[in-house]
């Protein structure tokens, strides 16, 4: 009888463990991968260019679009000097067909002339999206383009000169 129970008790022991296996799933159509995308390039073609100008003591303003258009609207107090191109800043981002990218850019930028300085409140727009955000690069060629203008201010008793400044824009996948 007590070989019956130990026979008995491994026969038991077995069909015990063998369930516990065979309740064991195996998936084998696992992937793993990932996605190489062109690297994304930024070129700039012109600069954001204001031109001469004559400004009466009282200060005044200038704003270019960035519409890509080159609009040009002023104060009163401001006359722009003839035979100078007055631009918006404008970018070419090339990278991967059909992707989403951003832009980095100042929301204003300050001009100097030694110790002397003015404000231009920039502006930023897509050519894609017309999004100040980003834009969607082509989705046959993987360009885009945007722009950035913005108003300078000419605060009154501004002193003549040369004013510059330059910047830093970054395009970036989303």
């Amino acid at each position: 009888m007590k070989k019956v129970l130990i026979v008995l008790a491994v026969v038991l022991f077995t069909v015990g463990f063998a369930s516990e296996v065979s309740a064991q799933i195996k998936l084998t159509d696992n992937t793993a991968g990932g996605e190489i995308l062109t690297p994304i390039s930024l070129t700039r073609g012109t600069q954001l260019e204001f031109g001469k100008l004559a400004v009466l003591a009282g200060g005044g303003s200038v704003s270019i679009s960035a519409d890509g258009a080159n609009t040009v609207t002023k104060s009163d107090d401001v006359t722009l000097v003839p035979g100078v191109s007055r631009t918006a800043a404008t970018y070419t981002v090339q990278g991967n067909v059909g992707s989403n990218y951003s832009i980095s850019a100042p929301t204003s930028i300050i001009v100097t002339n030694g110790t002397d300085f003015m404000t231009i409140v920039t502006s930023v727009l897509s050519a894609s999206t017309t999004s100040s955000d980003g834009g969607t690069l082509n989705a046959t060629t993987g360009s885009d383009n945007f722009y950035i203008g913005g108003t300078l201010t000419i605060d009154p008793g501004q002193a003549s000169g040369s004013y510059s400044k330059t910047f830093d824009v970054t395009v970036n996948y989303n």
